[in-house]
């Protein structure tokens, strides 16, 4: 049956095969399967097609601190959670490398306050 919820792709990866019994976990969330990059060079956490990408912008100020300054999603994947993981891959990037973070931006800033407790080792302050 249709599940207005999660729309037809959950419609159909949990539908009956045969047996009537359903072989497939249900499809992620699209931003579950998001392939996110880190691009050392221009400073920056990507995600979506080269022409039209999503981002994450982080600048070194000072040796041990990372300070993330701007986040941009393309308005037509926006609500989708596509920031949140770039904000994940950020801060999972500063933890691996035992840097602190700084949120310089707007979004990072409140992302890091909701999430104050998973992070608290990151951050800095």
């Amino acid at each position: 049956m249709f599940t207005p919820l999660y729309g037809f792709w959950f419609f159909l990866a949990n539908s009956p095969r045969g047996n009537g019994v359903s072989t497939s976990p249900p499809l992620p969330p699209f931003y579950l399967t998001m392939n996110i990059k880190h691009n050392a060079a221009d400073q920056e956490f990507t995600s979506g097609p080269a022409d039209d990408q999503a981002e994450l912008a982080y600048s070194l100020p000072t040796p041990g601190v990372i300070d993330f300054v701007h986040t941009f999603v393309p308005e037509d994947r926006r609500g989708q959670g596509e920031a949140d993981q770039l904000a994940r891959a950020g801060l999972a990037y500063a933890r691996q490398h035992h840097l602190k973070a700084r949120t310089s931006c707007e979004f990072m800033a409140a992302f890091a306050e909701q999430h104050q407790d998973e992070y608290q080792d990151v951050l800095e302050g």
